[in-house]
């Protein structure tokens, strides 16, 4: 009865899949080295097995797979390990934001905003000028709001810009944009010293240091130059080493003018968009005492993003879509990816398993008794590389006692606080693996629109832009500026 039975999967699939559960189960076998103990050497190997899965296989099974393997390392149960993950506010952020985002496409909001954009006369027909203004978009977005809801929201409008030119999923300049945004928006999220990572840093230093402190308007100015030298970057990668076909913009710029009205729905879309931004933007602005900003604070983005869609679907406009529609627009690869890269990157940074304190008695050893830029470099580069491995939060957590203590030893010779900074935005690129960061992990889901290895490669590329810029040039700014 199955004779005609087929798949569309081929012998390779089949053996990487088959490694990829030797990996996640056989690993943890293996014996613990000091002081990662033997449920800390069990996540490991589900780490390392997702990390494979992902690359060779896909996103959906290897990551229900790791979070099924989770129950079994002795760590947590099965229940417990799929709690972690689909209860994590990440993941029901991003839920919502498929909702929102997926409303603007079908209202065609998203499309009339995309025409506005690429109809301004400064960017018509120079396709550069039209990318760096997008990458401008996303950097403006990310720095006042959540990385995650600035993606998705940038993402959709610049898929209408794809549709006014004609661009389609899979195309050089929509692939390299895609990441180019994702990218952006990682540098952005680091501008201000109030958002998660920067705090994790500043903290600990204030703390490690007797309460010294890090001047907050040097900290924006060497953010911001070096954010922009690093994003600049980027573009001349495109631009001279990818060289994408950008002739549909060259040939566009007589035939964009805009005169597409919105309709009475659409209006109420693009109003309704706009004060929902608003309200996730408004605890960064009005002072921390006023009423609203904690009211705020307290529902958090999480919590406006469902009160969006809750009213939306009470409102049942008949121009609109019922929920089920809605809820189609859900990209579900990347939300199971999602729970199994924040849900493994969690586990691992548990001080318990012994992952932590395995890092810290490897790098101490290699990283003392050399020169400054030498020590620099050897601390910035591990740190690079664990933090796409592994949560970058846990890494920077990781890096920046090592860093103070050994930074010490040198005494006058080394500029703490520079170091510091600089740490800062190195532990926040970390988009050559889906467990690295959220801004990776969407680039990884994202399979229509950015193919094959192209996440891997693209991935790798921004790491290595980022890293080069800061060392060569951020670290002797910093060094010069605090």
């Amino acid at each position: 009865m199955f004779a005609n039975l087929e798949t569309g999967n081929s012998t390779g699939y089949y053996i990487h899949s088959l490694i990829c559960v030797v990996l996640m189960f056989g690993l943890g076998h293996l014996p613990a080295p000091s002081p990662i103990t033997p449920t800390g050497m069990h996540v490991v190997g589900i780490f390392i097995g997702m990390i494979y899965g992902w690359l060779t296989v896909g996103m959906t099974w290897p990551s229900i797979l790791g979070i099924t393997a989770l129950g079994f390392s002795g760590r947590m149960t099965v229940v417990q390990a799929f709690q972690s993950g689909f209860g994590n506010n990440t993941i029901l952020l991003i839920f919502f934001m498929f909702i929102i985002t997926g409303v603007l496409d079908t209202s065609g909001v998203a499309r009339y905003v995309a025409n506005r954009l690429v109809s301004f006369r400064f960017s018509r027909g120079r396709p550069w000028v039209l990318s760096f203004l997008i990458l401008f978009s996303m950097f403006v977005l990310s720095s006042m709001i959540s990385i995650t809801a600035a993606i998705m929201v940038v993402w959709t409008m610049f898929y209408g810009i794809c549709e006014v030119f004609g661009f389609k999923k899979g195309d050089k300049w929509p692939m390299l944009m895609l990441a180019g945004i994702a990218f952006s928006g990682s540098m952005a999220y680091q501008l201000f010293p109030f958002k998660s990572l920067p705090l994790i840093v500043l903290d600990s230093y204030r703390e490690l240091s007797g309460g010294q402190e890090i001047n907050f308007f040097k900290y924006f100015i060497w953010m911001f130059v070096t954010d922009w030298l690093v994003i600049l970057g980027y573009l001349l990668v495109m631009r001279f080493i990818f060289k994408p076909d950008v002739s549909l913009i060259e040939q566009a710029d007589t035939s964009l003018d805009n005169t597409e009205k919105l309709t009475p729905y659409q209006g109420f879309i693009l109003v309704y968009f706009g004060i929902y931004v608003l309200l996730m933007l408004i605890p960064s602005i009005l002072p921390g005492s006023w009423s609203i900003t904690g009211v705020l604070r307290a529902v958090n983005n999480t919590g406006i993003s469902a009160f969006a869609v809750i009213f939306l679907v009470f409102l049942n406009f008949r121009d609109g879509t019922p929920i089920n529609d809605m809820v189609k627009k859900v990209n579900w690869n990347l939300i199971f990816l999602l729970v199994g890269a924040l849900t493994i990157s969690s586990a691992l940074a548990d001080p318990q398993l012994g992952v932590r304190a395995f890092i810290s008695e490897v790098m101490t050893p290699v990283l003392s008794g050399q020169s400054f830029w030498i020590f620099a470099f050897l601390l910035l580069l591990a740190a690079c590389i664990i933090t796409n491995f592994c949560n970058n939060l846990a890494t920077v957590a990781i890096f920046t006692p090592i860093a103070y203590n050994l930074a010490e030893v040198y005494g006058g010779d080394v500029n703490i606080k520079a170091l510091m900074v600089v740490l800062i935005t190195i532990c926040s690129m970390a988009m050559a693996t889906p467990a690295g960061s959220t801004p990776g992990a969407l680039v990884y889901g994202n399979k229509e629109w950015i193919p094959g290895n192209y996440p891997l490669i693209l991935g790798i590329i921004c790491v290595v832009i980022d890293f080069v810029v800061i060392y060569a040039i951020g670290l002797p700014f910093a060094n010069m500026l605090f």
